[in-house]
């Protein structure tokens, strides 16, 4: 266990996939007593099951359709169930049902949804991923404005 109380619990060497952490940690479910979970994206969507990314419902923690990310006016919430939420035991009937692309029970359903945490190393190289894409593409979409106020002061080289 380390100074901030968090403890090192398996290495497992075999592909990600549900499948596979499924049998590799099914002993972890008798032992803990503190329960969070922690790690990046692909690890967390593996362990909670929502489909991939790509997907109309792809958030771990709420049930906001891919449409709807961008509406500022909406109001979403990652822990109030009335603001669509995503809750540990609905996981499970929308899987069996096929609902908010839910394709089995969570690995660990007995971990609370807003006691599961991304990496912060991977959350923050995502948005400094997207903000440089950004970036770049202002700039080329600039550039032929930026071209002619060089040319027009007589820099052009």
């Amino acid at each position: 266990m380390n100074e901030k109380g968090k403890c090192f619990l398996a290495m497992i060497k075999t592909t990600e996939n549900y499948d596979n952490l499924k049998e590799s940690l099914a002993d972890l479910n008798n032992k803990i007593t503190v329960y969070s979970l922690e790690g990046d994206w692909k690890f967390l969507a593996h362990i909670c099951d929502p489909a991939a990314t790509n997907q109309n419902f792809a958030c771990i923690w709420c049930k906001c359709p891919k449409h709807e990310r961008f509406d500022i006016n909406k109001k979403w919430s990652l822990t109030d169930k009335s603001l669509r939420a995503r809750d540990s035991h609905k996981i499970g009937k929308h899987a069996e049902s096929k609902q908010h692309n839910c394709k089995t029970n969570l690995l660990f359903d007995f971990i609370p949804i807003d006691h599961v945490i991304i990496d912060t190393l991977h959350m923050f190289l995502r948005i400094s991923d997207n903000l440089i894409e950004l970036l770049i593409g202002d700039f080329t979409e600039k550039m032929p404005l930026i071209r002619y106020l060089l040319f027009q002061m007589g820099l052009s080289k």
